[in-house]
């Protein structure tokens, strides 16, 4: 069964987008792959990997003995993946939620298993976790990086229609299966399946207007139109959202914040 990718249809538009956003999260990514411990000729398991950008960073850190698998339920970002002939990058189109460590033999005694942005669009699903679990050698790593607290996501000056836009974000998250608060519940979650040694690194990203931050959700705001046809809000709600951030970005002290990130890590 195929699920949809509520944000955005998968356009080249989108891949040019999520390469920024790669690179504005980069410190944090760097923490959440530091926490692993990775070592050269590691085997490890990006899932949900979209066009494959923490592919090459950790790839980077196994070098050529090492091999990473990038599993995401889309064709135009697999075969996006696929097209750019990395070698020892293997790219696999299978939906996440159907059962992967029984469907690809490959996909066994794997060092580290990298989750980012992902459990937001399934909800905190044991049957993935457990899924994980059973892809990882004995002392193998699952390392989880998702939003937990969403509403906190805010602007200065503050604005109504920037909080009615993320409201409804939230919504058609909810609607879609998601959770936008599922960083708070990994590590439970990941307990009751079997990790040990879980630590939780919570982060916070803000930017003031014009910042890589700033950008990045200026850049993520051409997506909104899904919530007027959800009808979540009306088009006359996201014009003035546009009219209240454009306004915002000509202020010299105003800011946006993300929703706090928590980085989960749990050894099997």
């Amino acid at each position: 069964m195929a699920h949809k990718y509520v944000l955005r249809d998968m356009d080249d538009e989108e891949i040019k987008r999520l390469h920024f956003q790669h690179h504005v999260w980069q410190t944090e990514t760097q923490t959440a792959i530091d926490k692993a411990n990775i070592l050269p000729g590691d085997r490890i398991l990006d899932l949900g990997c979209g066009p494959g950008y923490l592919c090459m960073d950790l790839l980077n850190k196994v070098g050529p003995k090492g091999a990473i698998y990038g599993l995401d339920s889309s064709e135009k970002f697999i075969h996006f993946l696929d097209q750019q002939h990395i070698p020892n990058v293997h790219p696999i189109q299978a939906d996440i939620r159907d059962g992967f460590s029984n469907k690809h033999t490959d996909l066994a005694a794997l060092h580290h298993v990298f989750c980012r942005w992902v459990f937001i669009f399934l909800g905190a699903s044991d049957s993935v976790i457990k899924n994980i679990f059973d892809v990882l050698k004995p002392g193998g790593k699952f390392v989880s990086l998702e939003y937990f607290d969403f509403n906190k996501i805010a602007m200065s000056p503050p604005t109504p229609s920037f909080d009615r836009v993320f409201e409804a974000v939230y919504e058609l998250l909810i609607r879609a299966g998601g959770d936008p608060d599922v960083g708070g519940k990994m590590a439970d979650r990941m307990e009751a399946i079997g990790f040990r040694n879980i630590e939780t690194i919570p982060i916070q990203k803000s930017g003031t207007a014009n910042s890589p931050y700033w950008q990045l959700m200026e850049q993520t705001n051409h997506n909104h139109k899904n919530l007027v046809d959800s009808g979540l809000i009306t088009q006359k709600e996201l014009d003035l959202f546009y009219t209240d951030w454009k306004r915002n970005a000509s202020i010299e002290n105003a800011y946006v914040t993300s929703p706090p990130l928590m980085i989960t890590t749990g050894e099997k």
